[in-house]
């Protein structure tokens, strides 16, 4: 469907129902978030070809990847099992790191009460290590010889800068930007020194 119908033409009544018990479900549990993936499966299997992403785009507080992500954590039969709901993170970023486990080694982790509700998805590369050798697998360590370079100040910089100014500074030399940058950290320092000693 073109852009441009997909303006003028309003969605049917079955996909604005989706959507609203979607928004409604995606955010308030670990049930809801299951509830929301559950409801999308439904809706990709009712409503007709194409109206699906339109739904989505049009009724949905979020893009078509995290319905697709949030399909496939209700897919996932450990994580979708009710007796779990309380040991997994509300969190459905979170939740979808959990489901790329295999189905053996999540049922491990939570047999061993290692899924802990406040989980953040970085907890979940450690999970992973812990299991494959609780199960004897082979386990590949994280490298502890690299070191991860700080970002630049201008980098960081940048980020935090007004969009227009953004747009300025890309426009601008790399090397003339990171001296800007630097600049305006050494002001930033003196007026820090100026109003403590003030």
């Amino acid at each position: 469907m073109s852009a441009g119908v997909d303006c003028v033409v309003p969605l049917n009544r079955d996909a604005r129902l989706y959507g609203r018990k979607i928004t409604l479900a995606w955010q308030k549990s670990v049930e809801g978030i299951l509830e929301a993936g559950n409801l999308l499966v439904d809706a990709k299997a009712t409503l007709p070809h194409g109206e699906f992403e339109r739904m989505v785009r049009k009724s949905c507080p979020f893009k078509i990847r995290t319905a697709q992500t949030l399909m496939q954590i209700a897919q996932n039969k450990v994580l979708a099992n009710t007796q779990h709901a309380a040991l997994l993170p509300a969190s459905w970023t979170t939740l979808a790191e959990l489901a790329k486990l295999e189905p053996r080694e999540l049922s491990h982790a939570l047999g061993n009460n290692w899924v802990k509700p406040e989980m953040t998805r970085d907890d979940v590369g450690d999970l992973r290590r812990r299991v494959r050798k609780g199960l004897g697998q082979r386990v590949r360590e994280p490298r502890r010889d690299v070191q991860v370079r700080p970002r630049p100040f201008a980098m960081r910089l940048r980020e935090a800068l007004d969009p227009e100014l953004l747009d300025w500074l890309s426009s601008v030399e790399a090397t003339a930007a990171d001296a800007i940058a630097e600049r305006v950290a050494k002001l930033l320092l003196e007026l820090r020194e100026e109003m403590t000693d003030g």
